[in-house]
C-alpha cells in the first residue's frame, strides 16, 4: 500500500496463512506471485483495495488499520514508526508594514501581552472598513509571538467580504490541526469540536487571532479558559464580549494628516517629487486619510507614473473618490465593494438612516432631524443610530449629532442617490429642509418678537421641533449654524425656491444677535440666488435688507447702502410699507455711520411715514 509502512510480525507456526513481514510495503495493484487467495489487507481512512478479484478482500473504510486473513493463531504485532513532530503553529499570515500606528500597538502590548495571572486576555480591535484593523493585528503579532510559547492560531471569519462566512466547524478544523490532531482524531460536530479545542488549549499560553468577526456570538465558542490571549478585528464594535467577557477594546482611528501623506509618500515608492507636496496633501484629504483608500491611489498613481497627483485629484473630484478608487484585479482593492460588505449586513431602518446620514447636505445631523427626513420614529432612529456607531459606519458627537466620515459618506451618498433609492432620497431631503424651515421659524419668535410675519410662505412647523424657552431655540440655533448655508443650498437644488428664500430670512434675527457676519451673507447669497431664480420680489427685498444689515457692520458701507436702494425700489413697487420702512430705516443707519446726517435724517422721518401709512403697526 503506497505510503503505509507497517512492520508486521507473524510468529504462527503453520504456514498455510502466515505472512512475511515487508509485505505492507508492496502496493495493492494486485496479489503477489503465488500468494494465497486469502491474503492479508491492510487499509486506512485514506485508501481502500482496488484489487476485488478474492471475495474475501476488504474495501470498505474502517478508519483504522485492518488485518484480514482466514485463521489467526498466535501472536500478530503491527509496528509504526512514530510521526514527526509538528512545528510550533504560526498560522498568521505576512502583513506589509505600517505607518502611524506606534500609539496603537503599545495599547495592544497593554492590553494583550501576558501578564503570568493565567488568566485569559480578550482584546476587540474594532473600526470602520478599509482603517487597517487587520495590518495593525498582524504587524504586533510579529513584533511580539515569542511571548506565546505555544504558537499562534489564525482565522479570517469572512463575516465582512466577498466570500462565504467560513463555518465554525472548518476554524476549528484548521485550528486542531495546527495543534496537530489528524483528520482521525478531530470530531465532526462543531459542539464536540469546541470542547476538545479547550481541553487542548487549558494548559497552552497561545495567541489566537479571529479576524473579521461579525458579531459576539461567532467568536464565544472559540474563548479557551487558560492563559492565551485573543486578538479578535471586527469592523463592528462587539459590544457582548465587553459585557459579557471582561473583553477590551481599542478603536482603531483615521490616520492623522502628516501619516496620510507619509502612507502615500511611502506606497508611490519615491515616484512623485517634492513639488507635488500639495497635491500630494490634497490627496490624502480626498482619501479621507484612510489608509486603505490611500494606497489604492498610491498604487494609481505608480500604474499612470504620466499623470501628476493633481490631475489625479482632478479625476476622483470628477468622477466620486469612492468609485475613483478601484483596481480592477482585486475586489478587496476596490473602496465601494469593501465599503459595501458592511452595508448589506445593515437592517432596513439602519440603511435608510445612513443614507439620510450620508446625503445631508450639512456637515452632521441630530437626532430629531434623522427622525424628521427618514419619518421613522424616535426609537427606530435610536435603534438604528446604535447599529451604525456599533458598526464604525458613522460617528457620534455631543448633544446627539452624528456623522459619517469621509469616504464612507461619499459611499452612503451615492447608494442614497443610485437608482434604486434616488426617489426615496430626494422625498427625505426634502422633508429635512421642511424640518429645518419650520424649526428656524420656532426659533425665531425667540429671537425675533417683534418680527414681522410672512403670510407668502409655508413654513412647515408642523412637526418641527419646539423650544421653552430663549436659551433652548439659541443653542439649536448654535449648534445647527454650520449647516444653514448647504440646507439653504440643497433646497434650491431640489427645487424648493420658498424654502431656499425663507430659511435665511428667519435667521436674520439670529445672526444679527450672534454676529457670525461670514455665515450671515452666505446664507443670504444662496437665497437671493433661490429668491431671483423663483421670481420673489419679496423675499428678495427682505433678504437685500438682511444683507445690508450685515455688511454695514463689517463697515462695508457702500455694497450696504446699494443692498438697501435695491430693497427699498422692489419694496415700493410692492407697496410693502412695512419692509420699506425697514429698508429705508437701515439705509438711514450706513448714512449715519458714513457722517451723511442730513440724508439720514430725511430717510428716518420716511420711514416713520411708511409706518403710518401701513396703519402705524410696525
Amino acid at each position: 500500500m503506497p505510503g503505509f509502512h507497517a512492520a508486521i510480525r507473524c510468529t504462527d507456526k503453520d504456514d498455510d496463512n502466515a505472512v512475511g513481514a515487508g509485505m505492507a510495503d508492496r502496493d495493492n495493484d494486485g496479489p503477489a506471485p503465488g500468494a494465497h487467495a486469502n491474503r492479508l489487507v491492510l487499509t486506512d481512512r485514506r485508501q481502500t483495495t482496488e484489487n476485488q478479484a478474492s471475495t474475501n478482500d476488504l474495501h470498505a473504510d474502517t478508519g483504522s488499520t485492518v488485518i484480514q486473513a482466514r485463521d489467526i493463531s498466535g501472536g500478530v504485532h503491527v509496528d509504526s514508526p512514530p510521526m514527526p513532530a509538528l512545528p510550533r503553529p504560526h498560522q498568521a499570515p505576512p502583513a506589509a508594514a505600517i505607518i502611524g500606528r506606534d500609539a496603537i500597538l503599545r495599547d495592544i502590548t497593554a492590553a494583550a501581552a501576558p501578564d503570568g495571572s493565567g488568566k485569559p486576555k480578550i482584546l476587540v480591535l474594532h473600526g470602520p472598513p478599509g482603517v487597517g484593523k487587520t495590518s495593525a493585528v498582524l504587524n504586533w503579532v510579529f513584533q511580539h509571538a515569542e511571548l506565546f510559547p505555544d504558537g499562534v492560531l489564525f482565522a479570517d471569519f469572512h463575516d465582512f467580504d466577498s466570500e462565504r462566512p467560513a463555518s465554525c466547524e472548518e476554524i476549528f478544523d484548521g485550528f486542531l490541526r495546527g495543534l496537530g490532531l489528524s483528520s482521525l482524531q478531530i470530531p465532526a460536530v462543531g459542539d464536540a469540536q469546541a470542547a476538545l479545542f479547550r481541553s487542548l488549549t487549558i494548559e497552552r499560553q497561545m495567541l489566537i487571532l479571529l479576524d473579521n468577526v461579525g458579531s459576539a456570538d461567532r467568536v464565544r465558542a472559540f474563548l479557551t479558559a487558560g492563559s492565551s490571549t485573543h486578538l479578535i478585528t471586527s469592523r463592528n464594535r462587539l459590544n457582548g464580549l465587553i459585557v459579557r467577557h471582561a473583553a477590551n477594546a481599542i478603536a482603531i482611528p483615521f490616520l492623522d494628516d502628516t501619516d496620510a501623506v507619509a502612507v502615500l509618500t511611502d506606497s508611490m515608492e519615491g515616484t512623485r517629487s517634492a513639488t507635488e507636496a500639495k497635491a500630494i496633501a490634497d490627496l490624502a484629504t480626498l482619501c479621507g486619510n484612510l489608509p486603505l483608500a490611500l494606497r489604492i491611489a498610491a498604487s494609481q498613481l505608480r500604474e499612470n507614473g504620466s499623470v501628476s497627483v493633481a490631475e489625479h485629484v482632478e479625476h476622483l473630484r470628477a468622477v466620486g473618490e469612492v468609485t475613483g478608487l478601484s483596481t480592477d484585479s482585486d475586489e478587496a482593492s476596490r473602496l465601494a465593494a469593501v465599503f459595501s460588505w458592511s452595508y448589506r449586513t445593515l437592517r432596513d431602518d439602519a440603511a435608510r438612516v445612513f443614507r439620510a446620514i450620508c446625503n445631508q447636505p450639512g456637515r452632521d445631523i441630530s437626532r430629531d432631524a434623522v427622525s424628521a427626513a427618514t419619518e421613522l420614529p424616535p426609537a427606530a432612529v435610536s435603534t438604528a443610530l446604535h447599529e451604525l456607531i456599533d458598526g464604525n459606519l458613522i460617528q457620534s458627537q455631543l448633544s446627539n449629532r452624528y456623522s459619517a466620515h469621509d469616504p464612507l459618506r461619499g459611499y452612503g451618498r451615492d447608494e442614497s442617490r443610485s437608482a434604486v433609492h434616488m426617489e426615496d432620497s430626494t422625498a427625505t431631503l426634502a422633508r429635512l429642509v421642511h424640518w429645518y424651515v419650520g424649526t428656524a421659524a420656532n426659533a425665531n419668535e425667540f429671537m425675533t418678537p417683534g418680527r414681522v410675519e410672512r403670510q407668502d410662505v409655508p413654513l412647515h412647523t408642523v412637526g418641527a421641533r419646539q423650544f421653552r424657552a430663549f436659551d433652548d431655540a439659541l443653542k439649536w440655533l448654535d449648534a445647527e449654524r454650520g449647516n444653514f448655508v448647504d440646507i439653504i443650498r440643497s433646497a434650491h437644488a431640489i427645487g424648493d425656491f420658498a424654502s431656499a428664500a425663507v430659511l435665511p430670512n428667519l435667521l436674520w434675527g439670529y445672526f444679527n444677535l450672534t454676529k457670525h457676519w461670514p455665515d450671515w451673507i452666505s446664507c443670504n447669497d444662496a437665497g437671493l440666488v433661490a429668491a431671483r431664480d423663483r421670481g420673489d420680489r419679496r423675499s428678495e427685498a427682505y433678504l437685500l435688507t438682511s444683507q445690508g444689515v450685515a455688511l454695514r457692520n463689517l463697515r462695508m458701507n457702500d455694497r450696504a447702502q446699494e443692498c438697501h436702494l435695491d430693497a427699498e425700489q422692489i419694496l415700493e413697487e410692492l407697496e410693502e410699507f412695512i419692509g420699506l420702512a425697514y429698508a429705508r430705516q437701515n439705509r438711514a443707519n450706513v448714512l449715519t455711520d458714513i457722517g451723511d446726517f442730513d440724508t439720514a435724517l430725511q430717510c428716518f422721518n420716511s420711514a416713520l411715514n411708511q409706518v403710518d401709512a401701513a396703519g402705524g403697526d410696525p
